[in-house]
């Protein structure tokens, strides 16, 4: 009986740890990866979205995540590299290890591509909110140069939040700023 109590025990621990590995390598989350994604964009403004592509990360010893990218323009040369994104889909390291590096600081960001990042922000900071709900919209331009967009969380009761972001020439986000809750009409 004391043999097969003690291999029940051992079954039992190699169970829980088969269990505990399992949840060590959950997927990563979406998010992560359109961060990613959203940064080599944000940096190589003359490839078009489509032409990125990121691998399903890992999470690394201190929380965060590892995401490798590869640009594939159709006419041009790939590039390589990877981001650290922690788990507030924040990017902490960008880097390219092969091909052209990202345009320097001359460059300067379309106004769709200004939108794409406020929606983006938008829709992390809200988590919850799925992106087709978030509503952006060109306010201005700054006497900087950089875009002034105006957010909005449509809902379907009517009730929502909103916002401003303003994103530099360069393609980063400057300010994300809550506005108020809009009433119902």
């Amino acid at each position: 009986m004391k043999l097969f109590l003690l291999r029940a025990a051992f079954a039992i621990v190699v169970f829980a740890v088969l269990l505990c590995t399992a949840a060590e390598q959950t997927a990563t989350p979406i998010d992560v990866l359109k961060s990613c994604k959203n940064e080599v964009g944000a940096r190589y403004l003359n490839v078009p979205m489509a032409y990125i592509d990121v691998d399903q990360g890992s999470k690394t010893a201190n929380g965060n995540y590892l995401v490798n990218w590869t640009t594939k323009p159709p006419s041009g040369q790939e590039s390589k590299g990877f981001c650290v994104v922690d788990p507030s889909f924040y990017i902490l390291r960008f880097e390219t290890s092969s091909g052209p590096q990202p345009a320097g600081k001359e460059a300067s960001i379309l106004p769709e591509d200004a939108l794409r990042t406020c929606r983006n922000e938008a829709a992390k900071r809200l988590r919850i909110v799925p992106m087709e709900d978030i509503a952006v919209e060109m306010a201005k331009d700054s006497p900087e140069g950089d875009y002034v967009i105006n957010w909005k969380e449509l809902r379907s009761n009517g009730v929502g939040r909103s916002g401003k972001c303003i994103v530099a020439t360069d393609g980063k986000l400057r300010k994300f700023q809550f506005g108020t809750t809009a009433a119902k009409p």
